[in-house]
């Protein structure tokens, strides 16, 4: 199960949905320490925004996959996507 958390209190995000047995990754979706309760994240026209929700996160979880497969291929392994999964 991949879920946001909020990255000041290390809480599961609200608006998240994650499984109540386990979470297997959990990334950054939301600030709620900050005044406008999101995370700093590129907006059009050169300008940054706050914002939050699971697509804040995705990065994130993307990044972990990434690594696992360079990881799991350095060490000598074929991983297939249900592995890295």
């Amino acid at each position: 199960c991949v879920t946001s958390i909020d990255s000041s209190s290390g809480t599961l995000s609200d608006f998240s949905n994650y499984s109540n047995v386990y979470v297997e990754i959990a990334a950054p979706g939301s600030d709620g320490s900050s005044e406008s309760q999101g995370l700093l994240g590129t907006y059009p026209f050169d300008r940054y925004e706050r914002m939050r929700g699971t697509s804040m996160a995705t990065p994130v979880v993307s990044a972990a996959a990434a690594m696992t497969y360079g990881v799991l291929r350095a060490n000598g392994t074929n991983p297939q996507p249900a592995l890295v999964e």
